[in-house]
């Protein structure tokens, strides 16, 4: 046997385990390329949703504030409305009683002064 010498099968199976060496370094290669390419690409798409979640939430957010807003001043209006009609009511209704005090005061004031002259007259026909 000779055994100094190389056999071409054991040069045949370096090739070999050299290119499956090879393709095992390029598989892995590849592999970490594309992962290294669709972690960042994955990465976006996440901040993308989330950009467009929290936009939509903010839009819903202004809306809804802006109906309340709506809403609120409609309410004010109304009240205002309200108290309006309330306050030209009774400033009528203070407008004809104090008339009617006025009146009354006035009747009051010509009566009092009927009465001191007729106390006045009577004081006189006493005093005579």
């Amino acid at each position: 046997m000779h055994m100094n010498k190389k056999h071409p099968d054991s040069s045949y199976e370096n090739e070999l385990r050299d290119l499956r060496q090879d393709s095992v370094v390029h598989r892995l290669s590849h592999r970490i390329t594309m992962v290294s390419i669709l972690i960042p690409c994955l990465f976006c798409a996440i901040l993308l949703f989330a950009y467009l979640d929290l936009r939509d939430r903010i839009t819903q957010i202004q809306t809804t504030g802006a109906m309340d807003v709506e809403t609120f001043s409609q309410d004010i209006v109304s009240k205002i409305e309200s108290l309006s009609y309330q306050y030209e009511t009774l400033d009528s209704s203070l407008t004809g009683e104090l008339a009617a005090i006025e009146k009354s005061f006035a009747l009051f004031k010509q009566g009092r002064k009927k009465s001191e002259q007729a106390i006045d007259n009577l004081d006189r026909v006493e005093n005579r």
